[in-house]
């Protein structure tokens, strides 16, 4: 399922273990399961989520589901 605009504008991001929460202005929540231990989320200039996870390695999210390892 593709990122929606109101959660591509927000940079409200809570991080709890292996789970990823973006809010929208409307304090609408999407969790997102990374499934590893995140350190830090934000947006792309092209509308990609990039994950950093503790371990060292980043991710790039298309959507909730589909990412690639960079």
């Amino acid at each position: 399922m593709e990122f929606t605009e109101n959660f591509k504008k927000s940079t409200n991001f809570k991080i709890n273990g292996l789970f990823l929460y973006i809010i929208d202005e409307n304090n609408h929540e999407l969790e997102l399961f990374v499934g590893e231990e995140i350190e830090t989320a934000r947006w792309s200039d092209e509308g990609r989520l990039i994950v950093a996870l503790k371990n060292g390695g980043v991710r790039s999210y298309a959507d909730e589901v589909n990412y690639i390892t960079i």
